[in-house]
């Protein structure tokens, strides 16, 4: 996954995001869809965006993001973490 303009992806998500008004901390992707956006002619999760963007590039195969919170529509990177796509299936 490749970012091209990562400034004008954190303001297009930026616009798109809100608190989450139980005091959890998460950032929930509001823009509609399920948490998916278009960018550079790929579609990847938010999460996955905002994953990207902190970390760099997602490894392309065997892991997957976990949301530690539970929230699938959060997308503040201190709650998502790197797992083995097998894990994820249990947790």
């Amino acid at each position: 996954m490749s970012i091209r303009n990562p400034q004008a992806l954190r303001a297009k998500i930026s616009k798109n995001v809100g608190i989450d008004p139980t005091d959890e901390g998460c950032i929930e992707w509001i823009g509609g869809g399920f948490s998916a956006l278009s960018w550079n002619d790929e579609t990847h999760s938010v999460p996955e965006w905002a994953w990207t963007l902190k970390h760099g590039e997602l490894p392309a195969e065997g892991q997957t993001i976990h949301h530690k919170c539970g929230n699938s529509r959060c997308c503040n990177v201190d709650h998502l973490e790197l797992v083995e796509s097998e894990e994820a299936a249990v947790i």
